[in-house]
């Protein structure tokens, strides 16, 4: 057969660590020689470093924008960076068409998300508004669209990513809500520090802020557990969340189109997360995009009575 067509026929049937511990022992590529150090990540490495080839390979465009509010129709509309916003703004591969933007639905007087069925936000902020260079902290927030058999390139993976940290914590807030409010999705914050929800709730957008995901709730707790806003931290709902990252990578790898998520899960320590801002927020995204939001149910009467003469 020849040493090489030897090796590669022993990776024959092989996935998951099997696969990646073959390569290990016996690599063909200089690729493959500096990918052996990967030993410890928690995620199917040889999937992750393939579609970073790949990305290498082929980019994929991003389009810059940042998020404002017209003043005269209160609607969210998007604008092309420039070199002011190079530091903090959103990129993305996908943007919904003008007719599925600004979704909104009303209980009462109450503003809604109007396309919840079509994706979510993950945002996995950080506790100190001050001090940034000093703590390193950044903030990251991800888009992403629910699976979709209809349209599966585009679904069932991050569409847009936000990361950095602004001057002022309540500039990523502020995009965060607005790009909730264009795409009419829910925003879930990691429950680390619950400052978001005052500022949803001084714009009386409170009901834009996703309540704990059953999912991530221990089924053992779910009856009387209390549902706050954002994404819970508890032992239970981080182990959920990093199965769900170990089975994404496994078998939907080839749908990030973020080198740096990527490059994050390489280096992923579950014990010590505070290091990969970017991977927390995609794991929390994976998560609640598996979570189908709850239809509210028709009213049964009309809210206007006719009655006749």
């Amino acid at each position: 057969k020849g040493a090489r067509a030897y090796v590669l026929s022993r990776r024959v049937g092989l996935t998951g660590e099997l696969l990646e511990e073959e390569i290990r022992m016996n690599p063909c590529t200089v690729q493959e020689m500096f990918e052996a150090a990967n030993t410890g990540c928690a995620f199917n490495s040889f999937n992750i470093n393939q579609r970073k080839r790949e990305l290498e390979e082929n980019p994929i465009y991003k389009r810059k924008i940042i998020f404002t509010r017209n003043p005269e129709t209160q609607k969210v509309e998007y604008r092309d960076i420039n070199d002011n916003d190079k530091n903090f703004h959103w990129e993305f591969t996908w943007l919904p068409k003008p007719e599925n933007q600004n979704k909104k639905t009303y209980n009462g007087l109450t503003a809604m998300p109007g396309n919840t069925e079509d994706g979510a936000i993950a945002v996995d902020s950080y506790s100190n508004s001050q001090g940034g260079r000093k703590y390193g902290s950044k903030a990251c927030a991800l888009v992403g669209r629910r699976s979709d058999l209809i349209d599966p390139e585009n679904t069932g993976k991050p569409i847009g990513m936000l990361y950095g940290r602004p001057p002022e914590k309540d500039m990523l807030h502020n995009q965060v809500l607005l790009c909730g409010e264009f795409f009419g999705y829910l925003i879930w914050y990691e429950h680390t520090a619950d400052d978001y929800d005052s500022f949803f709730k001084d714009r009386g957008r409170t009901a834009y802020l996703g309540k704990y995901p059953k999912s991530m709730i221990d089924p053992t707790k779910r009856e009387n557990a209390d549902r706050h806003r954002g994404t819970p931290i508890t032992p239970f709902s981080l182990t959920k969340q990093l199965d769900n990252g170990i089975s994404y990578f496994e078998h939907h790898c080839n749908k990030i189109d973020w080198i740096e998520i990527l490059d994050n899960a390489l280096l992923f320590d579950p014990y010590d997360r505070t290091k990969f801002d970017i991977l927390v927020t995609f794991l929390i995204l994976i998560s609640v995009l598996m979570e189908r939001p709850i239809k509210v149910p028709p009213k049964k009467n009309p809210l206007v009575h006719v009655y006749t003469n």
